[in-house]
């Protein structure tokens, strides 16, 4: 009798927590390299989580290599806003480029912005092969997050056929182009499709299957 009894208060503990997100909190991704990391922010405020992200820190070599290219994505669960963000940093989190951070902070000291639009191309593939992949030219603008220059990629449609692509796909290829700087990494995409619908869980696309089978293909089109 009491070995049912603890075993129901266990079962209720558990629901408990579960209920209250614990187990998602216990499931979230330890920090990784070269594959995708699931981590949430929570609000100071009343302590329930604000923000779901998916972030990959990819290095070309890990074994020798000092650079280290970082892919953001980042689901706000207040107003559902999706962002995608890239950035370089070394292997201790300082900025690659350090000479864009004095570029970006005098410009906002200047009352009109004088910076030139950054460029940034995309294109995901599969490891079969097949037909060419469309390239993609996203909508970018230059952000100051946490001391990095970071290059975010907010508009609601480059952000959801960027995704739709990557979740289709085995790796990226990103070709970036800023203040006269250009260089290219390679993303691996592998587990990104399950883990994107973790990220969208309390905020799933405003399209139906088909409108994000149409928005696929428009974009293969455009190209």
């Amino acid at each position: 009798m009491k070995n049912t009894v603890s075993i129901s208060l266990l079962a209720v503990c558990a629901l408990v927590f579960c209920t209250n997100g614990w187990c998602e909190e216990k499931q979230l991704d330890p920090r990784v390299i070269n594959d995708w990391m699931r981590s949430m922010e929570v609000s100071d405020v009343d302590k329930n989580e604000s923000k779901r992200i998916l972030h990959s820190t990819w290095m070309k070599d890990w074994t020798n290599s000092s650079r280290s290219h970082h892919v953001r994505y980042e689901v706000s669960n207040s107003n559902c806003q999706k962002t995608l963000s890239i950035y370089q940093t070394d292997e201790h989190g300082r900025s690659w480029t350090p000479d864009w951070l004095k570029v970006l902070e005098d410009d906002q000291e200047q009352e009109s912005a004088q910076l030139e639009t950054p460029r940034v191309f995309v294109t995901a593939y599969s490891r079969r092969g097949g037909t060419e992949p469309p390239i993609m030219d996203l909508d970018v603008e230059y952000q100051m997050r946490s001391g990095l220059p970071v290059l975010v990629v907010s508009d609601k449609r480059d952000v959801e056929r960027t995704l739709l692509e990557f979740e289709s796909n085995d790796y990226a290829i990103f070709r970036i182009s800023a203040f006269g700087t250009k260089y290219s990494f390679r993303l691996d995409l592998t587990g990104l499709a399950e883990k994107v619908r973790w990220s969208e869980e309390h905020c799933p696309t405003d399209s139906t299957e088909m409108d994000r089978k149409e928005v696929h293909t428009e974009s293969r089109v455009e190209s």
